[in-house]
């Protein structure tokens, strides 16, 4: 099959930290073939700075809260989620989503549900200082997996006739989504024999 990648699905490979990391990482381990475009390219590389700023401030947090534990104290994961729930969201990361972060990552470093001290900050201030490498190697990974197309040229009058009558600016499409579609409708119409299938997590 033949797959076009909203930028959204593209994110949420390279974050593994994000809420749909699971089901996209299983949708990309069959061996298909992924088209994305220009558009999308530019929204992941604005998207991928932003989100990574969020969790690198989050992660900060949480560091400041393990390294206010004694060396040879057990750490309680409640007791996280206890601190977390003073913090302010940090831009699109909203608290319950902080909340969701910590439980990966306490899976993902394999801790107990009291865990040593000093082994949690040995371990969550590697996985701090690896966070962004391993984002870096994970995007340049898709997109050497992909292929790019180019956008649109022009947008077809019968759809933008369909977008504005069903008012669907309004609660669906924002400016790059709509941008992101009609290069997929245009490419789609030149190369019918691809059957290409557009994949989003919206």
């Amino acid at each position: 099959m033949n797959y076009f990648l909203d930028s959204n699905v593209i994110l949420g490979y390279i974050f593994t930290l994000d809420n749909c990391f699971d089901s996209v990482s299983v949708f990309l381990i069959e061996n298909q073939n992924y088209f994305y475009s220009d558009h999308v390219d530019e929204e992941v590389k604005k998207v991928f700075q932003e989100k990574n700023n969020q969790y690198q401030l989050f992660l900060l947090k949480v560091c400041r809260c393990i390294n206010q534990i004694k060396d040879n104290d057990l750490i309680n994961e409640f007791h996280l989620h206890e601190q977390i729930n003073s913090f302010k969201s940090i831009g699109e990361l909203k608290v319950f989503e902080m909340h969701e972060v910590l439980d990966k990552i306490w899976k993902e470093l394999d801790f107990n549900e009291n865990h040593d001290s000093f082994e949690v900050k040995l371990k969550f201030n590697g996985f701090q200082n690896d966070f962004y490498s391993s984002n870096c190697y994970r995007k340049n990974y898709i997109f050497n997996k992909m292929t790019q197309i180019p956008n649109h040229i022009k947008k077809d009058k019968q759809i933008l006739d369909m977008i504005k009558k069903e008012n669907l600016r309004h609660d669906f499409l924002y400016d790059e989504d709509e941008n992101i579609l009609f290069d997929v409708n245009e490419y789609c119409n030149k190369n019918k024999h691809l059957n290409l299938k557009f994949v989003s997590v919206d």
